[in-house]
């Protein structure tokens, strides 16, 4: 369930952007706590059930006509996930600040039942179980950087971060004998055909999953095509297997359950 409970977390962000308090109605349990007491603002308190949940999120959004919160990443821990962030909030009076924190949203039969603010990502790792030192993990690291690259079309530090025998099979294969790229050619090629097919293509990784030799990322893709313009967002995934240091194959999905299955970890 973990993957689907990173999702309601995005759907409750997204929700706070827009200042959906109806939406946030729905994600959350009746009995949910919304502990706010690490702030440094004027509502620090502890919100017990929703009705006094809402009226937080009432009172937040009266006083800033701009809210944006930036995850950097999602750490499932059992039934919370863990979201180091930055939120952008602009006043009433145009005064913009921008501070970081941690949120610890917890789930219960789908809906969010617990969400705790931490200022330091440490406190918030050790209520859920977890370390600092426990989190850092090399191959999720590598990875970010290959998505990054990929996005920059950097084929340089792709091909760096690769075998020279590596294998890139895309859930939309293109005009490859057995629908896969391998090496730094076929790194080219790759590139090659999306700056044909797509104006702008993106990929973003929602949820990282170590899984020792490789790692399962599960995330989404968007663009916008070169020939009609038309804006693009799909679910994307991938299962990454790496040889020592390098990735050594990638399989993409455009179903998060196909790549979960993919992984061995279907739910």
């Amino acid at each position: 369930m973990s993957h689907k409970n990173v999702k309601l977390v995005r759907k409750a962000l997204n929700a706070y952007t827009r200042r959906d308090v109806e939406a946030l109605r729905t994600l959350a349990d009746p009995d949910m706590e919304l502990d706010w007491s690490a702030s440094r603002g004027w509502l620090a308190d502890v919100y017990r059930g929703i009705d006094e949940a809402l009226r937080f999120y009432e009172g937040y959004f009266e006083a800033f006509d701009l809210i944006e919160i930036k995850p950097d990443r999602f750490i499932v821990a059992g039934d919370s996930v863990v979201v180091p962030n930055v939120a952008h909030q602009r006043g009433r009076d145009g005064i913009e600040v921008s501070a970081r924190s941690t949120l610890v949203f917890t789930v219960r039969n789908r809906k969010l039942i617990r969400i705790c603010l931490y200022q330091e990502m440490e406190q918030a790792l050790e209520a859920v179980g977890l370390t600092a030192e426990a989190t850092p993990q090399p191959n999720v690291e590598i990875i970010k950087r290959a998505i990054d690259a990929f996005n920059r079309r950097d084929v340089d530090l792709i091909a760096d971060l690769t075998t020279p025998d590596f294998e890139w099979f895309p859930a939309l294969p293109g005009n490859v004998e057995g629908g896969g790229y391998r090496g730094r050619e076929g790194i080219e090629t790759y590139l090659g055909e999306i700056r044909d097919t797509w104006e702008e293509l993106r990929l973003f990784g929602d949820e990282f999953r170590d899984l020792g030799e490789g790692v399962l990322v599960l995330g989404r893709a968007e663009g916008r095509g070169r020939g009609s313009g038309a804006p693009v967002a799909a679910s994307h995934g991938f299962v990454a297997e790496f040889r020592g240091e390098k990735l050594s194959r990638v399989r993409t999905y455009l179903d998060h359950d196909d790549a979960l299955r993919a992984a061995g970890l279907a739910e």
